[in-house]
This record gives C-alpha cells, sequence and structure tokens, in this order.
C-alpha cells in the first residue's frame, strides 16, 4: 500500500511540474527574462533566437506523457519508476527559469542544467525497465521522443550555458583567448554528446536516433548564430562538430539495430 501511495504521488508530482513547464516559459517571456533574450554582446556559438523553439516542442511532449501516466491504469509500477525522475528535472526545468529570470542567481543555472541532465538519464533507465509491452505504441513513441529531445538540448545547452556565465564573469568573447576557449567547450560539449549517446544505445534505438538528431541540431544553429554574429572560425569548428555528431548517431544507430535494437524482458530483468 506504502509502495503504491508513492507511486501515485510521484506521478501526480510529476504533472504538477509538466503543466509548470510551459506557465514558466509564459511567465518569462512576459517579464522579458534573460531566457528570452538575445544578447549579442554574449558567447558567439550560441544557438539563434528561433533554434530555442524547440523548448515548446520538449514541454508539449513531456506535458502530454504526464498527462497520460498519471490517468492511465497500466503498469503502475513502472509509471511511478519513470515519473520520479522525469518530476525532478521537470522541476529544474521551472527553476532555471526562475534562476534566468534573476540576475544574482544565473549561476545556479549551470549546475540545475546538469541535475536535469542526470534526471533524464535517469528517467530513460527506468523507462528502458518498465513494462513498455504493455503501455499504447503512441506513449511510447511521445515518451522517447521527449527523452530525446529533452537530453539532447540539455546536453548541448549545458556547455553553452557555461559559456555565457564564463562571459559574465569577465571572460573575453572576441580575439584569440575568446574564440579558444569557446571552441574548446563546443569540442567538450560534442564530447559529452557521443559519451552519452553510446549510453542511451544500450537503452533504445529511437532514444539514440532523437537524441542524436536534436544534439546535431543543437550545434548546427549554434554554428548559424557564430556565422549571424561574425565569428567564420567559429562558425566552421560548430558545423564540423555537428556533422561529427551525425556521423556518430548514425553508426551508432546501425550498430544497435545490428544488435537486435532494444534488450529482450529476459536480458531487462537481469539488469
Amino acid at each position: 500500500m506504502v509502495e503504491r501511495d508513492r507511486s501515485a504521488a510521484q506521478r501526480w508530482v510529476l504533472l504538477f511540474f509538466a503543466v509548470g513547464q510551459p506557465v514558466t516559459i509564459g511567465i518569462s517571456a512576459l517579464v522579458g527574462s534573460e531566457f528570452s533574450r538575445d544578447d549579442p554582446e554574449g558567447p558567439v556559438l550560441v544557438p539563434l533566437g528561433p533554434a530555442f523553439a524547440i523548448w515548446g516542442l520538449i514541454v508539449t511532449l513531456a506535458g502530454i506523457y504526464a498527462v497520460w501516466q498519471a490517468l492511465a491504469r497500466v503498469d503502475a509500477p513502472g509509471r511511478g519508476a519513470v515519473a520520479g525522475p522525469l518530476a525532478v528535472t521537470a522541476a529544474g526545468f521551472c527553476a532555471w527559469i526562475a534562476f534566468a529570470s534573476i540576475p544574482a542567481l544565473t549561476v545556479l543555472s549551470l549546475p540545475t542544467f546538469v541535475a536535469m541532465g542526470v534526471g533524464l538519464v535517469l528517467t530513460a533507465r527506468a523507462t528502458r525497465r518498465a513494462s513498455l509491452s504493455v503501455w499504447p505504441r503512441w506513449v511510447r513513441g511521445v515518451l522517447w521522443a521527449a527523452l530525446g529531445t529533452y537530453l539532447g538540448w540539455t546536453t548541448i545547452a549545458v556547455f553553452l550555458n557555461a559559456s555565457t556565465l564564463l562571459v559574465d564573469a569577465g571572460a573575453p568573447v572576441r580575439g584569440t583567448w575568446g574564440t579558444t576557449w569557446q571552441l574548446l567547450l563546443a569540442a567538450a560539449a560534442t564530447g559529452a554528446a557521443a559519451l552519452i549517446l553510446l549510453l542511451v544505445a544500450r537503452i533504445s534505438t529511437p532514444l539514440t536516433v532523437i537524441f542524436g538528431t536534436t544534439t546535431v541540431y543543437a550545434l548546427t544553429f549554434a554554428s548559424v548564430g557564430a556565422a549571424t554574429r561574425d565569428a567564420p572560425l567559429a562558425s566552421a569548428v560548430g558545423a564540423r562538430l555537428a556533422v561529427v555528431l551525425a556521423i556518430s548517431t548514425a553508426t551508432v544507430a546501425a550498430a544497435t539495430r545490428r544488435r537486435g535494437t532494444t534488450p529482450s524482458r529476459s536480458q531487462l530483468r537481469r539488469t
């Protein structure tokens, strides 16, 4: 009974924060916080404003899943296990928007993003262990799409957010040193994305493809953003890093399919 009550509580907490995500975006847009403002004096390797529309897709997918999992009657333990870490991620998103709206707290946005990424990885692992065979097919598709886009964008955003904090702290944007440290962060973002790509390949092929595609999307728009900020070297390097991730995604996804895609249920019981 206690376990059942805990599972139900986790599902309703997830619904609360999932609904809170678009609400916080709307409030941010109304008050004109840093989240919704493009800073021409900021880092050069930052996606153009329209690229951030992906947040609309992410919170919509997460919201659809949150409503289903709160009202569904199948696989309560599986839904509860997924709801816990995903609720932490959604709460982290709301906190991140709040921190971005208060200059004195902006520095907290970086650890918040990291925590969101960890929550998404734990959610993906919990999803793998859930009884997906009894979940509607469309729900599985929505959840993998939500996790793939959320984790892919968050992975790159951690490093882009770090670059913004460094500029706010006084790091140069232009010149040899300014270009160097930004390219190093972009390379680190690519390396982190490649490592997570290998991790999610052990969980789900659809998750792998969506995650990889989203990281390519983020770096491509960052490259375009650098071009519009008159930083051709950063733009060229960003474009090449996006190509590296695109090739890595295709290679890993193909290898995963050859291995038989996702693990069997008997394998999951042993993990």
